[in-house]
């Protein structure tokens, strides 16, 4: 099984996605592809140049977890591996306007 979740995404794209997957819900695509057709249409997701679009895949894997993952976009999430392990990466915003947000993850406010 794999899961495709899209932010922002053409209309194109959200069509061509439905061509292969269910949509469970706005932007959540579920379906059972190939390896080959996932990595194709991976490379169609890629392809999208829209500074506000991003995207998420979970795929079977054969490692340790089961699955593997790919993101793709401006995300505050970002997939690292982690001695075989895939793990994800959670980047906090330092912008001062951000602060309040961030304060749990990246310590108390400057005053």
């Amino acid at each position: 099984m794999v899961v495709v979740e899209v932010e922002n995404a053409p209309d194109k794209l959200r069509g061509t996605l439905t061509a292969w997957f269910l949509q469970v819900r706005a932007g959540l695509y579920v379906g059972t592809l190939s390896a080959r057709m996932r990595d194709q249409i991976w490379v169609m997701i890629t392809g999208v140049r829209d500074d506000l679009f991003s995207a998420v895949m979970v795929f079977p894997k054969n490692n340790e977890q089961g699955f593997g993952m790919r993101t793709f976009g401006k995300n505050r999430r970002k997939v690292v591996n982690v001695d075989g392990l895939e793990l994800i990466e959670y980047i906090p915003h330092f912008e001062r306007e951000n602060a309040e947000f961030a304060e749990g993850v990246i310590g108390k406010k400057e005053p």
